[in-house]
């Protein structure tokens, strides 16, 4: 879905003084325009279509703005600013914060022709640029583009300081936040991917370091390059969600039977939906993660249940 914000009375002259303020503010020379659409045709010739591209549009100042889903991203032409995604209708709802990793020397971004708004790199990290793209689905996903093997092939996102990185059962990644009013917002990381330029799987993982989510990239001799990769992060509409502290998360882990799991979903007045009995193996299995690292959990129902270990201040208490 494209959300078209103009007028029916947008006349002729409108449409050219709209298009040389967009020149004006992120009109990139011919030869950087050149490589923005040489970067966005490459994502679009080899990456996983997940959706269609929503063009960025210039916002007073010279940010970029994409409008999807309910979902409004905010993305900034110069490289060391946030990323930001928000939700206004939900007042509750936590805006997250991007950063572009910190292995990467970029230029100032442009917009290719299709919106996908590209920063190119330059001087000793010349061999990497990165791409961020909204789509329709109101996700965002942020590419990183690496020209040779010599160039970086890790990077390290990181986030506003209330998000914490959460590990799921099947090594999904979440970045979990606190809404207003009580409860648990999740942002949930798509699985990793990575592509060399004949469209050819490469390698690829996460890791979680300390608060940040680190892609791994793992081209080997086979590899044509450049190499496309991408992790993606798109909000739950939860129909409920929420984080429970040690001596909770010890409830979930003992609780050994699917008449046990509901007891313990009675026991803290959570609605069960259904699902308590028929999810209790794998809730009671990250439970019990959880509590051997020292971490507790947040249930987050979309539905199916999601279940995320997180350590944070409201894990506290003892097992």
């Amino acid at each position: 879905m494209h959300l078209d914000t103009r007028s029916p009375r947008t006349t002729v002259a409108a449409a050219a003084a709209v298009a040389m303020l967009l020149t004006l503010t992120v009109g990139p020379p011919a030869q950087a325009a050149d490589h923005f659409d040489e970067v966005a045709d490459l994502i679009s010739r080899v990456g996983p279509d997940q959706g269609t591209v929503v063009p960025a549009t210039a916002l007073p100042g010279g940010d970029l703005t994409a409008v999807a889903s309910g979902v409004h991203a905010t993305i900034p032409t110069d490289p060391s600013a946030e990323l930001l995604l928000s939700k206004p209708a939900d007042v509750a709802m936590p805006q997250l914060a991007v950063n572009l990793p910190a292995e990467l020397n970029l230029s100032k971004g442009g917009v290719a022709r299709d919106g996908t708004v590209v920063y190119k790199g330059k001087g000793k990290g010349k061999g990497v640029d990165a791409a961020v793209q909204v789509l329709d689905d109101g996700s965002m996903r942020v590419q990183t583009i690496i020209r040779n093997a010599k160039a970086a092939h890790s990077f390290t996102y990181t986030f506003g300081d209330d998000v914490k990185v959460a590990e799921g059962s099947n090594g999904e990644v979440a970045l979990v936040t606190d809404t207003a009013d009580g409860g648990v917002a999740i942002a949930e990381v798509g699985a990793a991917w990575a592509v060399d330029a004949n469209g050819a799987p490469v390698a690829t993982r996460y890791e979680v370091q300390a608060n940040s989510l680190v892609q791994v990239i793992g081209a080997d001799a086979s590899t044509a390059y450049p190499v496309t990769a991408d992790p993606r992060w798109k909000w739950f509409a939860a129909a409920w969600s929420a984080k429970f502290n040690k001596p909770e998360t010890r409830d979930f882990a003992n609780a050994g039977s699917a008449i046990a799991m509901c007891g313990v979903f009675g026991k803290y007045g959570l609605p069960a939906l259904g699902f308590c009995a028929f999810y209790a193996g794998y809730i009671n299995a990250q439970a019990n993660i959880a509590r051997g690292a020292g971490q507790c959990i947040a249930i987050t129902v979309t539905p199916p249940p999601l279940v995320y270990r997180y350590n944070d201040r409201d894990c506290f208490g003892s097992y």
